[in-house]
């Protein structure tokens, strides 16, 4: 007898019903034996057959139809591979309007393969991932002002990034949307300003070009005009809501920001003001009007573990979250910018939180020997994390603000599109951490680097107690060398993860990372001798202006340099190598030539991660490092300095006659002594300001 075939829809339950059934029914009389019956008992057999048959029928179609309608139009079957191999990270293309994230949605972490059949079904059924799709031929996360006509409709820009002139060019750009909304209906915007002292000028120039929409809207017919309520809320430690009502008096709103009162505690709570202003005006906005919120500031905000509440009570109320903020440096949180005292013109550079771009800090504090590298901030090409995020998740608009105080090299949005960083909540990023051993190791890295004192090399040594200074400097060095060989070991571990990382993000963060170790553990094992040989024997300055010792690179000896070295070596080995088909009797010539232009592989190994970041990632941060890294030299050298001595120490010209100095001595005294004055000039206005306002000291702005 063969085998019953289990349904995967029927339970062991119903298989021992059936076999039961069926050994009742071999009690009931087969077809065969009708001939026996008489007739009134053959249409008794018979129906009674019909009808127990019409019943198994009835049954077995409804069975279909619950199969059927359980299935989904397209199956699907997939086949895992074994556990044991590596862990595939794989990341879909996140959608510009809609940043929500299931997280309950199942994660593959290993090499899969799909068989696709399609059913047949009445209607074409939509793959999602179809409308996923970004057109290239668009430019979704910037908008050129150019020759924008402010009554153009601009659309599928919301929850991005946008390049602008300056505030002028922001603000038309969010007249051109409340334009656009009151065509479908009322408008309440409610401005929230930062009250720091740093924000002054630019809170009553951003509102008075602000006055342009009233201007647009007296140009408009009485029976188009939808209403236009303003509100203007201050933000700094705490929030105050500046206009009692909204209202639709320009001059009113004009008044309530000149009126603000500043906020000197240096606190900048952007994201309680936020979801308070969210909470105070949902009663608008459940009587039909359309409520955008827009932010101006310069920082990214001190209350960020507020965000995802803040988030949450925008989306609730149906809110749009638009920002005029600072651009973000890169790799950082904080960063300084310019203030000028007024009175004594004396120029500061006071502290500001201004980043990260990212959710954490994922670029390494590394050990450089390039001083431009290590003074200048670079701008990430995107906003601070926090409110690009609640931009974007409320589908506004961040417009970044950059007011010159990121001196580096200027990134273009454009060259950043496939650089975005993850624009998720800090549990989902830790999640996709979690997956990525190349991202887990290279923040493991970074968190020590930034914890880590000491971490940068000291490049100059004052003449007076160089021993001493050289003494230490060889100590930190040390921890620089364990700190670099530990970093390089952990990334080579997970070398083999860099292929199969997706983000090009991530990319050029281990690219550059490796290239950069590797070069400067260069730099360290080439200084070590000289900071040794100074110790041992001090040199003493001979060009009579300087009175320190700095290490600076050998010209000619750059990764640059490597490359072209590396080229011309390839063509002398294919020479070398068409010459001994030749000639016999050159070969051990040409190995002893080959031998000597042999270049240190992991030189060679550096310019490899370093040629890759530029080529692969060129415009962005990452690429103007590398090649900062490729075009400094690897070789070191000692080359006399001047530093400002302590006082009452002499002056290098001053330990020679006046009428003993060079042309070059009297130049550097003169130009050394103007400095002076101009310090003196400062420390009188300071004492007079002082004496003039007694037990008053001066007063430096938190910004």
């Amino acid at each position: 007898m063969p085998k019953a075939i289990e349904h995967p829809f029927v339970s062991a339950g119903d298989f021992s019903t059936s076999r039961k059934s069926g050994q009742k029914m071999r009690d009931v009389p087969l077809a065969g034996h009708a001939e026996n019956l008489s007739p009134l008992q053959n249409i008794g057999v018979w129906g009674t057959s019909l009808g127990f048959h019409f019943l198994i029928l009835l049954f077995c179609s409804l069975i279909y139809i619950t199969i059927d309608n359980r299935q989904d139009f397209v199956s699907v079957s997939t086949f895992v591979s074994p556990l044991e191999q590596e862990v595939v990270l794989t990341e879909s293309p996140q959608e510009l309007d809609d940043w929500n994230v299931n997280v309950d949605a199942p994660v593959s972490l290993t090499p899969t393969k799909t068989v696709v059949e399609p059913t047949s079904t009445p209607e074409a059924a939509k793959d999602p991932m179809t409308e996923m799709e970004v057109d290239d031929a668009s430019d979704p996360l910037s908008v050129a002002l150019d020759s924008m006509d402010l009554d153009a409709n601009v659309e599928g820009i919301e929850g991005d990034f946008a390049n602008t002139e300056g505030d002028a060019g922001s603000v038309d750009r969010i007249t051109l949307e409340i334009l656009n909304r009151l065509e479908k209906g009322k408008v309440l915007v409610v401005w929230l300003m930062d009250a720091s002292e740093s924000l002054t000028a630019r809170r009553e120039q951003v509102i008075k070009r602000f006055e342009r929409i009233y201007k647009e809207l007296d140009e408009l017919d009485d029976n188009k005009a939808e209403p236009l309520l303003t509100s203007v809320v201050s933000f700094g430690e705490k929030s105050k809501l500046m206009t009692p009502q909204p209202t639709a008096d320009f001059e009113e709103v004009m008044q309530a920001v000149k009126k603000m009162p500043t906020d000197e505690t240096g606190i900048e709570n952007v994201f309680a003001a936020v979801q308070t202003a969210a909470r105070e005006y949902r009663k608008l906005q459940k009587k039909g009007y359309q409520v955008m919120l827009v932010v101006l500031t310069d920082e990214s905000g001190n209350d960020v573990a507020l965000l995802d509440k803040t988030i949450q009570e925008v989306k609730r109320n149906k809110m749009s979250v638009y920002v005029m903020g600072p651009v973000s440096p890169f790799g950082r949180s904080e960063m300084r910018v310019k203030w000028v005292d007024n009175e004594t013109e004396e120029v500061l550079r006071l502290p500001v939180e201004r980043g990260p771009e990212s959710v954490a800090i994922e670029t390494v504090n590394v050990p450089v020997w390039i001083p431009e590298l290590r003074e200048q901030v670079i701008s990430s090409g995107f906003g601070p994390y926090a409110l690009a995020r609640l931009t974007r998740e409320s589908n506004g608009i961040y417009f970044m603000h950059d007011d010159g105080n990121i001196d580096g090299p200027k990134i273009d949005i454009l060259d950043m599109l496939d650089h975005t960083p993850d624009y998720l909540s800090p549990v989902e990023y830790n999640k996709l951490v979690d997956k990525s051993p190349i991202r887990k190791t290279i923040l493991l890295i970074a968190k020590s680097s930034w914890q880590a004192s000491h971490m940068q090399p000291k490049l100059k040594f004052p003449e007076g107690g160089i021993q001493f200074d050289i003494r230490d400097e060889l100590r930190n060095v040390q921890k620089i060398d364990e700190f670099l060989n530990r970093a390089i070991y952990d990334l080579r571990a997970v070398e083999s993860y860099r292929s199969k990382e997706t983000s090009e993000r991530w990319q050029a963060h281990y690219d550059l990372l490796m290239g950069q170790l590797l070069a400067n553990r260069i730099r360290l094992t080439n200084s070590i001798p000289l900071l040794n040989e100074m110790y041992a024997h001090p040199k003493v300055c001979q060009e009579g202006t300087t009175n320190a010792w700095e290490l600076a690179g050998v010209e000619g000896t750059a990764l640059i340099d490597l490359s072209q070295s590396l080229s011309q070596n390839e063509q002398q080995k294919q020479d070398q190598t068409s010459a001994k088909k030749r000639n016999g009797k050159k070969r051990k010539h040409a190995r002893a030539a080959t031998a000597d232009s042999s270049i240190d592989e992991e030189a060679e190994l550096a310019l490899k991660y370093l040629q890759r970041v530029v080529t692969a990632h060129p415009g962005t941060p990452w690429a103007a490092i590398a090649q900062k890294e490729l075009n400094y030299p690897l070789q070191l050298k000692w080359q006399e300095a001047f530093v400002i001595p302590p006082k009452g120490e002499k002056l290098p010209w001053d330990k020679v006659p006046l009428s003993a100095m060079t042309e070059k001595q009297k130049e550097a005294k003169k130009k050394f002594e103007r400095f002076l004055r101009e310090k003196k000039k400062k420390e009188e206005l300071k004492e007079k300001r002082e004496k003039a306002n007694p037990g008053k000291k001066k007063k430096i702005p938190k910004l």
